[in-house]
């Protein structure tokens, strides 16, 4: 999956790999129940036949950005967040410049919010950006622990101050996501003096903040990874994944990908729970050899010249690799504008074991399961090669590509929806 793996740089780095994609099933079942006030839905496999299913064009419609940096408004650094209008708008937020730009649905430039500084509307950092509000965007600046809330024609801005990362003891204290109506989703980046002993898993501490900044209360303790604690290898489990969530109109999803299980949280807690049959591969020994070659090989060059006693630490670490049994269903979690939920599906085993295969790169393919808004699982979908999905509104499917000078676009193409 593109941008999904990173080399460790003389530190040991648990990288996430990949699984079997969601297939169709002769089972495709669906049933909704009540279980003490919450709505459960439970698939069997997907709804779509071979003859149905959604597609989406090769050719992209739109293509934003350039290479020689011509129109400095359409030139794009670094991609982060992406966040489709009511009106088709697009708006693009740009971590190197620090300001995030709006484009019509054509691509047309329109205006740009933001910029780089330490003024009200200015970022030090920026982070994510979201829609609320109707067509509100809001932005968070990491570096200064702000959120900047724009009016999408550029109209005015509102700056709310913290959390800081003190904040009721929390360490490395982040905005996560938000709720539409801007309630922010606050939690923390587990550290390694949170690991339990031995092969536990870590939970997080949830909190809500209203769009003033005022703490709302904590949602829970959420789990958010399957760590191993001893000796030198305090780390995640080698091949799994971290928990995922997506902000929702009334609330926001949380999932923990160790089977697929998506629950809803709203104002009272959880009030909805999305299910689906499917159960993943177990991870092979082959593909356990295959990582740890790799993953000694790498860290042994980053720290050939180093001390001793960081070499030994280094080797401590990886003969303590520990990989989950089975890969996660799947990597990543985006809910579309219509409230479909999109996850990301794994690298089958096959690719993993083609001879091209990189666990530096990955793949520069993907698929993504779908469920409706009522949780049905529908099916999967294939991207175009290069494609990074970031949005998914009506008939839009928006994402980045990455050319080989790496230089980054934003893509538009057609969500075909088969009946």
């Amino acid at each position: 999956m593109i941008g999904r793996f990173a080399v460790p740089m003389g530190a040991l780095l648990v990288l996430f790999a990949g699984c079997e994609a969601v297939t169709e099933s002769d089972e495709t079942s669906y049933e909704v129940y009540d279980s003490l006030g919450i709505t459960v839905s439970m698939s069997h496999g997907p709804a779509w036949s071979a003859e149905s299913g959604w597609t989406v064009s090769t050719a992209p419609l739109v293509v934003i950005g350039s290479r020689d940096g011509g129109d400095p408004n359409s030139t794009l650094g670094r991609i982060g967040g992406v966040s489709v209008l009511s009106d088709g708008r697009i708006a693009v937020a740009d971590d190197q410049a620090s300001a995030i730009r709006v484009f019509a649905g054509d691509g047309t430039f329109l205006n740009s919010l933001g910029g780089p500084g330490e003024g009200p509307d200015e970022f030090q950092r920026l982070d994510r950006i979201a829609r609320i509000h109707g067509d509100s965007i809001v932005a968070r600046d990491v570096g200064a622990f702000k959120t900047v809330t724009f009016a999408a024609d550029g109209s005015g801005f509102r700056t709310t101050r913290g959390p800081s990362m003190s904040w009721n003891g929390l360490r490395a204290v982040y905005v996560a996501g938000w709720e539409a109506d801007g309630t922010a989703l606050v939690s923390h980046t587990p550290q390694r003096s949170d690991y339990p002993p031995g092969e536990a898993i870590v939970s997080n501490e949830w909190h809500r903040f209203s769009p003033e900044g005022v703490h709302l209360g904590m949602v829970g303790s959420l789990p958010n990874m399957r760590t191993n604690n001893t000796g030198e290898g305090a780390a995640p489990l080698t091949l799994s994944s971290r928990a995922r969530i997506a902000g929702a109109s009334e609330g926001f999803w949380h999932a923990f990908p160790e089977s697929v299980e998506i629950v809803h949280y709203g104002a009272d807690g959880v009030d909805r729970i999305v299910r689906t049959s499917y159960v993943p591969p177990e991870v092979p020994r082959d593909l356990r050899d295959s990582y740890t070659e790799w993953f000694a090989s790498v860290n042994r060059e980053a720290v050939r010249d180093a001390p001793a006693e960081i070499r030994e630490l280094v080797e401590a670490r990886i003969a303590q690799l520990t990989f989950a049994d089975r890969f996660a269903p799947f990597t990543r979690l985006l809910l579309s504008a219509e409230g479909h939920l999109w996850l990301e599906n794994h690298e089958s085993i096959a690719e993993m074991r083609a001879p091209d295969w990189s666990w530096l790169d990955g793949s520069a393919t993907s698929s993504w399961t779908v469920l409706d808004p009522d949780g049905r699982w529908l099916g999967s979908v294939e991207l175009p090669t290069g494609l990074e999905l970031r949005a998914v509104s009506g008939d839009r499917l928006v994402g980045v590509t990455t050319d080989e000078f790496d230089v980054q676009y934003l893509a538009v193409h057609e969500l075909v929806r088969t009946p």
